[in-house]
């Protein structure tokens, strides 16, 4: 009935192998030249290689970016919701008042009083450094 040898077996499975191998071949040219070329084959694995290397770091850069993106949306949102209230709610807000104008005159009244102790300084200087060089 069956032969259950290991031999035939073994026979029989790399027959129906070989077969499914040799109708894939037939009905793919293109692979069949590929194996027949090794060095065709080498530089198209070897091209397929790095372009879907470039795939891969394609893929983890979007994926970093919208996880980022993801971590930073709450911070996002809470300030656009802080700067639209603040925008809505300027108009309502009081108006921060300009110095009263006594105060401006009394800090360039005082101005003007320290560049004339600044002037008269100098020239008290001048006079000390001129006198020094005399005595040398």
């Amino acid at each position: 009935m069956f032969d259950w040898s290991g031999q035939s077996l073994l026979d029989n499975l790399w027959k129906s192998l070989t077969a499914l191998l040799q109708d894939w071949i037939a009905q793919h040219p293109l692979a069949a030249w590929l194996l027949a070329h090794p060095l065709w084959l080498l530089a198209a694995v070897l091209l397929a290689l790095f372009l879907f290397a470039g795939l891969l770091r394609a893929v983890a850069g979007l994926t970093e970016r919208f996880w980022l993106l993801l971590l930073k949306l709450p911070i996002l949102l809470a300030e656009g919701i802080w700067w639209m209230s603040w925008r809505l709610l300027r108009p309502f807000l009081p108006a921060s008042k300009p110095p009263p104008a006594n105060r401006l005159s009394e800090v360039l009244a005082r101005l003007e009083a320290l560049h004339q102790e600044e002037y008269e300084l100098r020239q008290e200087l001048q006079a000390l450094l001129s006198g020094r060089a005399k005595q040398d």
